[in-house]
């Protein structure tokens, strides 16, 4: 009864330390249910819980006319109080972004059951859809990553930073064993929540609310969504009216008001900068990209519209066709191209969207191209440098961007079979020759350099002896300071070097890894050379 509005005033059960009523009660504080007693929601509920007695009870005495006045006269409530209550600012709304859009973007996806409705499904999709369209159009997604549960965005928006995932776009099937009634609690909230602040958003970047938006292949629902957009939008615009109005009537401290002002041009200031910075940093403007059938048309053309590309697509509602002229790019995930090759253009793989934009730069078109095998699709939410591993296409990419003249003289992945037998008999000269010149300087010795070479042992074993003693002292003073600390700090410190053992542990096996696929690719272009020869 309590769950949607303690989930905002911060109530959870308690455990107190005599359970007067038993171990199968739930237990709170005096002051917590004190509080829910002046909530409205509260109210509606009993008035909800009431109605249905009265349908039970018409049905059971079949009054068909009183069951059709109840059913056309049903009680609902809203929750916009809570969603102010909970977050004073927009930007307190703007961080709490994360499991919101995640939540909505997956029961987007989810198929109509008895306990989720197909009105909540399409409520979801539209709300998406805006949110999308508002990065899409002010240029804000910076990091995009593709996984096994669904493809990772994050996005900067009014100075704080949003991520959420969108699973792929497959048949699911529900897990029995999830109570779903509980996340469509939270659904509802994140519903409400997420509709202030795709108002917000758009009315603050001079943007028309609701947004006219294209399906991308095939029919939708839009005239009936539109409408229930609309009506929902107006009845939020008259309740924050309202709101402001006695807001204003009965706060006297005109300080406070000041200070509010000021709060609400700093949001939409930064709100502005946003804006405008992301639209200067666009990776694909100026370009003209084709997506094949094949390929997540939805996220790539989400994606490319963030960074200034113009999209079109293998299907209905599409602003242009393949064979429009201009086309930069087409983007196919087939092992060869249909139909005729054409040479006014790119063919890459998905890949290399998803990468430019996580490196900000237009990446090679050789590396994705048709038929070649990938490189790493490496997660920009990773910092490798505390991670103590830093991949080798992370460096390539970093001089890369750096622009390192002696990188386009190299390859991306690989030496081609030509170049590494021009270097494999360059090492096998220089290995004769510095074999050459010992075998003249061993025959030309004489006693002095044998006098140098016992000096130069004499030395190196007094560096290892002095490193010896330096190693046995740090252990030293390590134990010695252990024995010194408590047993709390103790703890902590053995905690904080098993963590870095087991982090070094980790960074070894992946050069382990990296050193044997190495290998292995040297053995097989070895042997498809004397193959060839």
């Amino acid at each position: 009864m309590c769950s949607m509005s303690s989930y905002r005033a911060g109530i959870y059960p308690r455990e107190p330390k005599k359970k007067f009523d038993g171990v199968t009660k739930t237990y709170y504080l005096t002051k917590d249910i004190q509080f829910l007693l002046h909530e409205p929601v509260l109210g509606k509920i009993r008035e909800i819980r009431a109605y249905r007695q009265k349908i039970k009870r018409a049905r059971a005495k079949k009054e068909y006319g009183t069951l059709k006045t109840l059913l056309r006269n049903k009680p609902t409530y809203k929750i916009d109080h809570i969603v102010r209550e909970r977050y004073p600012t927009f930007s307190d709304a703007l961080r709490d972004m994360d499991d919101a859009l995640s939540l909505v973007h997956m029961f987007q996806h989810l198929p109509s059951e008895k306990s989720i409705k197909p009105h909540r499904i399409r409520n979801c999709e539209r709300l998406a859809k805006e949110f999308q369209n508002y990065v899409a159009t002010t240029g804000s997604l910076d990091k995009v990553f593709v996984s096994v549960k669904g493809i990772y965005y994050s996005a900067r928006i009014g100075g704080e930073r949003a991520v959420w995932v969108e699973p792929h776009r497959f048949t699911q099937e529900l897990p029995k064993d999830v109570d779903y009634r509980v996340m469509l609690t939270f659904l509802e909230f994140y519903e409400c929540l997420l509709s202030f602040v795709n108002y917000r958003l758009y009315t603050t970047n001079g943007m028309p609310y609701p947004p006219k938006m294209d399906p991308i292949g095939g029919k939708d629902d839009q005239p009936d969504v539109e409408a229930d957009r609309a009506h929902h939008v107006q009845e939020n615009i008259a309740q924050i009216l309202k709101k402001q109005e006695a807001d204003e009537d009965d706060d006297d401290d005109s300080e406070n008001d000041d200070e509010e002002e000021l709060q609400m041009e700093e949001e939409e200031t930064q709100q502005a900068k946003d804006g405008t910075e992301g639209k200067e940093k666009l990776v694909f403007s100026g370009l003209k990209v084709f997506l094949g059938r094949e390929t997540p048309v939805s996220a790539l053309e989400f994606v490319l519209r963030a960074q200034g590309a113009k999209v079109g697509w293998d299907g209905e509602n599409s602003p242009f066709t393949s064979d429009e002229r201009g086309l930069t790019h087409w983007v196919i995930d087939r092992p060869a191209i249909p139909g005729k090759r054409r040479m006014d253009l790119e063919y890459v793989q998905p890949q290399w969207v998803f990468d430019s934009v996580n490196n900000s730069t237009l990446l090679p078109t050789s590396i994705y191209g048709i038929g070649v095998t990938l490189p790493p699709h490496l997660s920009p939410f990773v910092d490798d440098v505390a991670e103590g591993y830093v991949p080798k296409y992370k460096a390539y990419l970093q001089r890369l961007k750096d622009g390192d003249p002696e990188l386009f003289k190299e390859t991306a992945l690989a030496v081609n079979d030509d170049s590494e037998e021009d270097m494999d008999d360059l090492d096998n000269d220089d290995d004769n020759s510095q074999k050459e010149e010992a075998e003249s300087k061993h025959e030309d010795g004489s006693s002095d350099s044998e006098d140098e070479d016992e000096d130069e042992e004499m030395e190196e074993d007094l560096a290892k002896d002095m490193a010896e003693m330096k190693e046995e002292g740090k252990k030293q003073s390590e134990e010695l300071a252990k024995l010194m600390m408590s047993r709390k700090k103790r703890n902590l410190y053995e905690r904080m070097v098993h963590g870095k053992n087991r982090k070094s542990d980790q960074v070894r096996k992946l050069e382990e890894r990296r050193d044997a696929i190495e290998t292995k690719k040297a053995k097989k272009r070895r042997a498809r050379s004397e193959t060839n020869q």
